[in-house]
C-alpha cells in the first residue's frame, strides 16, 4: 500500500485498518483481498488500495472424555453365555476441537474379543477401542472387564401326554 500526504501525518501512522476477516466455518488457511480503510482525510491511499490478508487456521488440540461407550463382546462361542455388570467404559480421546466435537458415545464402541474362551469360568478380558479418524485414545476407565462365562443349558423337552 502506498500512502501520500504531509510527512507529519505519515510519520504518525503505525497501522492502517482493514475490514475484519471472517473465518467462521473455515478449518484451513484463508486468504482474502480487502480495501484499506483510510480514516485520515489528510492522507491519500494510492494504487488500488487493496491488501491481501491470510489467516492460518490451526485446529487446537484438546482432550475430551466420552462417557458410557458401550462394550461389545465379540466371537463368544455359541455354547457359552457371558454375564458382567461392566457394560460400558469411559474413553478419553485426544485430537483437534472440530473432530472431538463430532464424537458421540453411541458412535463408538469398546471391543472385548472372546474368541479364545473355550470353557466356563471367571475371566478378566482386555478392552480395546478403535478411535474415530484423526483422534487417539489416551485412556480407558477400565483396561479390562471381569466376566463370568457359563455353558448354555439345553432346554429339556416336555414329554407329550398320550
Amino acid at each position: 500500500v502506498t500512502l501520500c500526504g504531509p510527512e507529519l501525518f505519515l510519520d504518525e501512522i503505525e497501522y492502517m485498518e482493514v475490514p475484519a476477516l471472517n473465518v467462521d466455518g473455515e478449518n484451513s488457511s484463508v486468504t482474502r483481498v480487502h480495501k484499506v480503510i483510510n480514516t485520515n482525510s489528510y492522507i491519500s491511499v494510492l494504487d488500488d488500495n487493496l491488501i491481501r490478508i491470510t489467516a492460518s487456521i490451526v485446529p487446537k488440540e484438546m482432550v475430551r472424555e466420552i462417557k458410557n461407550v458401550p462394550v461389545i463382546f465379540e466371537k463368544l462361542p455359541d455354547n457359552l453365555k457371558l454375564s458382567t455388570d461392566q457394560t460400558s467404559v469411559d474413553v478419553t480421546l485426544e485430537g483437534n476441537v472440530l473432530d472431538l466435537d463430532a464424537v458421540k458415545a453411541s458412535s463408538m464402541k469398546a471391543i472385548v474379543d472372546c474368541s479364545k474362551i473355550v470353557e466356563a469360568g471367571e475371566y478378566v478380558l482386555p478392552v480395546s477401542v478403535v478411535p474415530p479418524k484423526k483422534l487417539s485414545v489416551l485412556s480407558l476407565s477400565n483396561q479390562s472387564i471381569s466376566a463370568n462365562i457359563e455353558e448354555k443349558k439345553l432346554q429339556e423337552e416336555n414329554p407329550v401326554d398320550q
